[in-house]
């Protein structure tokens, strides 16, 4: 039996707690534009994944997040784990809560609860492309947004371990991957695009892209597009600290693509690997680390948006 509400679906700790605290009044302010909603609250990281997965296996087709990125990837992990229905057949929607909230960058979806649940009751759909990252030992991770190697692997498990301690805050991270740029060491990477190969060299980061912001709204693919059917590939090869962080304003609009150390390309495949062992994110979550390889499902899964990105 198909259920006509909607989950919603809360990250009680995003937003420094917010999740917790404004899961009622949102589903107060979704039930004023008409839309019913039936709570969950995730409990433990990886629980968002299990709650999606049962809310489908029961009836459930439409899917609120109500959290960050974070939240936003183990939604999107519950509905490509589970085997009840294509994922065509169900449909996603955002209430941004957390820090970051990158996805919703290039949507313009906005912070604010009532404008956000104003964009959900219009109920502008795409079809959105979804990526996943595999590590050779049948281990998948889908991703929404941008996949991250190198750096961007580097400063999660040091924010995330920071998080777990109780620190946290926008001007708190940006603070820390400004000093852990003096901390990390550039590595040798090599990698393969549709199976053309590409050389080894000294790389500081490589993003697999979907969409275009990470990292607090480092603009990391400015032509990237969600229902391409292609990955956007943005390598920033060997830099030096110092460069790196005056060039952040660059980094924020998008402009970093004149630099002599960006690459970019598109494709839809591609297999990475390095020496020594980096690590990748996706949605900001650790995934593990190389070798690893990258995918696209095209035009997987049904989710509203603000505006599309031009």
């Amino acid at each position: 039996m198909i259920i006509s509400k909607w989950l919603l679906i809360a990250n009680p700790s995003s937003g420094n707690g917010k999740g917790r605290s404004d899961s009622k009044k949102v589903q107060d302010l979704l039930l004023l534009k008409g839309i019913e909603t039936d709570i969950f609250c995730s409990e433990y990281p990886g629980h968002t994944s299990v709650l999606v997965q049962q809310a489908i296996e029961k009836g459930y087709r439409k899917i609120i997040s109500m959290g960050g990125d974070g939240t936003l990837n183990e939604v999107v992990n519950g509905i490509f784990n589970q085997r009840v229905v294509s994922t065509k057949e169900i449909t996603i929607a955002v209430v941004p809560v957390g820090t970051g909230n990158d996805w919703c960058k290039t949507f313009s979806i906005p912070k604010d609860y009532k404008q956000a649940i104003d964009v959900i009751a219009l109920g502008k759909t795409i079809q959105h492309d979804i990526g996943v990252a595999e590590n050779g030992q049948d281990k998948k991770r889908f991703f929404i947004n941008i996949a991250g190697l190198g750096y961007d692997g580097f400063v999660t498990e040091k924010i995330s371990k920071m998080k777990e301690s109780g620190s946290g805050g926008k001007l708190f991270y940006l603070l820390w991957i400004t000093w852990y740029l003096f901390q990390y060491k550039n590595t040798k990477i090599s990698f393969k695009i549709d199976g053309k190969e590409f050389p080894e060299e000294e790389i500081f980061t490589l993003s697999v892209c979907n969409c275009r912001y990470n990292g607090d709204g480092m603009m990391q693919a400015p032509s990237a597009l969600p229902d391409d059917g292609l990955l956007n590939i943005t390598v920033m090869k060997k830099i030096h600290p110092f460069k790196s962080m005056i060039s952040l304003p660059k980094m924020k609009n998008g402009t970093f693509v004149n630099m002599k150390e960006a690459a970019l390309y598109t494709g839809k495949t591609i297999e990475v690997n390095s020496s020594p062992q980096v690590l990748a994110e996706t949605d900001g979550e650790l995934i593990g680390e190389t070798p690893l390889k990258f995918s696209i499902i095209p035009n997987a899964l049904n989710v509203i948006i603000n505006q599309y990105p031009q």
